[in-house]
């Protein structure tokens, strides 16, 4: 009688056990492999992104403001005009419908540009964020963005005198940035939270500095109720934050606007609507509602961004903070360029 060929069963298990072997060391690198993909789409996104800026700039001669409101600093809650650059934009990355749909003579807030502030804009999301694309449905549920504007080097509240790139009421022109284009960051990378306003909001939304190092933002609602996630810093701040607005950008600017996009102030100093005071007591944090943060984002030991000549550079984590913060000062003299 002839015997029948076949497996035992420890063959059996350990072919099984071979394949689960080769199936964990597989997997590492398919995911590594889509993290690549994933970071190379982020890439090109901000190289969109940083085109429409070059276009916006070669359309007015300057680079779009980073917030419009008639007073500063600006509070990071749904009051005020607050149209960001992102909205401005919009007809640069191929968006002229939405572009149309905002209504420049209201509040991005106002019910009518609502429906506009929850579509979701595909260049503005990082393919490796893991993050919703809508904020809490406590905020109306608005798409949010991935990548914010540098508006200044170190901690502190988005205003006129900010030495960033896209900051309250700024008219940066190219020729503005002193230390040159190709030494200033312009955009980056920043992890979306659940309370933010949105990518038509101009504040912590899309707009961050460097007083926090890369990817040291806390995320979620810890950001804004842990005293200690960030410096504190308190304000004293003029309660009008949004009067009439005429609906043109250019006429939003003050006499106190200078051609460089500072404030008339002197360097360093705050707008007459704001007041540095010290560091509060740790029972009264209330530097958290102007303060937006830093950069971030979910790729792996640091941060893309994307520089003023329109290059786009994965800065790591650990980057010296001098120099980090010197890339985001757009004139403080300091030209970087090994980094």
């Amino acid at each position: 009688m002839r015997k029948k060929n076949g497996f035992t069963l420890i063959e059996l298990l350990v072919v099984i056990a071979i394949i689960a072997i080769l199936i964990a060391l597989l997997l590492p690198a398919v995911q590594q492999a889509r993290e690549a993909a994933r970071r190379t789409q982020c890439k090109n996104r901000l190289h969109q992104i940083g085109f429409a800026l070059h276009s916006y700039h070669n359309s007015y001669e300057t680079l779009p403001p980073g917030v419009v409101n008639r007073v500063g600093p600006i509070q990071n809650q749904a009051k005020g005009y607050h149209h960001s650059w992102l909205v401005a934009l919009l007809p640069y990355i191929d968006q002229p419908v939405l572009a149309e749909s905002i209504d420049p003579l209201l509040s991005i807030y106002d019910e009518k540009n609502l429906k506009s502030r929850q579509i979701i804009v595909p260049v503005y999301l990082c393919p490796s964020d893991p993050a919703s694309e809508l904020s809490l449905p406590v905020n109306n549920a608005v798409a949010l963005s991935s990548y914010a504007g540098n508006h200044h080097h170190r901690s502190g509240a988005i205003d006129t005198n900010n030495h960033g790139v896209l900051f309250l009421n700024s008219r940066v022109r190219h020729k503005d940035i002193y230390d040159g284009t190709a030494h200033t960051l312009m955009v980056g990378e920043a992890k979306r939270f659940p309370e933010d306003l949105g990518w038509a909001s101009g504040t912590r939304a899309c707009l961050r500095n460097g007083g926090i190092m890369v990817n040291e933002t806390p995320e979620g609602s810890r950001y804004y109720n842990d005293p200690s996630a960030n410096p504190a810093f308190e304000l004293a701040v003029d309660e009008e934050m949004f009067g009439e607005f005429d609906g043109s950008y250019e006429n939003i600017y003050t006499d106190e606007m200078s051609e460089d996009g500072m404030g008339a102030e002197e360097d360093g100093e705050q707008s007459e609507k704001s007041e540095v005071l010290l560091p509060p007591s740790p029972e009264k944090p209330s530097g958290f509602e102007y303060d937006p943060g830093g950069f971030g984002s979910h790729h792996v030991g640091g941060t893309q961004f994307l520089i003023c000549d329109g290059s786009v550079r994965f800065i790591s984590e650990n980057i010296d903070i001098p120099t980090y913060q010197h890339l985001l000062d757009r004139a403080d003299g300091i030209e970087v360029s090994d980094f």
